[in-house]
């Protein structure tokens, strides 16, 4: 008869085994509860930075399947991203990169329910009416392209710290 502690560890084993074959990650959330997503380099990526270890687990989630048609969980994790970025230093690192990344990305945190009550046709100053009548599945391909975006946004500041660029500019001058 085998212990549970040994039941425990061949399980582990076996599920280890079964992710690595079929080219899967897991992580653990604050409760203990592991979720299994495909690999997806670019959120993994992103995600294993040493500056974003407050939100790796919301950049890890957002591709499980559980989050599929979950508005409110997408938009959750898209609210704490967008406190990452928000910072003007940040704010302006992003736009030398990429202008137009940066306006959709403060457009889409500001009008489409992610920081502010835009759905609230009463609260006029924050209402957005374009955002209100989207269907859910037009909402949720919207936070997909903003979650594109703000891996985009936190790749740009990743490389903006790196030692490598400031090399760079020594390169050819004598």
């Amino acid at each position: 008869d085998i212990s549970a502690k040994q039941k425990y560890s061949q399980i582990k084993y076996k599920t280890e085994y079964l992710k690595n074959s079929f080219g899967w990650m897991s992580y653990e959330d604050e409760n203990g509860f592991i979720y299994l997503n495909k690999k997806n380099k670019v959120s993994s990526y992103v995600a294993k930075l040493r500056e974003n270890k407050d939100i790796e687990f919301d950049i890890l989630k957002y591709n499980h399947y559980s989050m599929k048609g979950n508005l409110n969980g997408k938009k959750e994790i898209l609210r704490n991203i967008a406190d990452k970025l928000e910072p003007k230093n940040k704010r302006k690192i992003i736009e030398r990169f990429n202008k137009e990344l940066e306006s959709d990305l403060f457009t889409g945190f500001n009008n489409c329910n992610i920081r502010h009550n835009n759905l609230d046709s009463t609260y006029v100053e924050k209402y957005t009416k374009s955002f209100d009548d989207l269907s859910n599945e037009d909402k949720e391909k919207l936070y997909d392209y903003l979650y594109k975006c703000c891996l985009i946004a936190l790749l740009s500041i990743d490389i903006e710290n790196e030692v490598g660029k400031d090399l760079i500019k020594t390169m050819g001058k004598h």
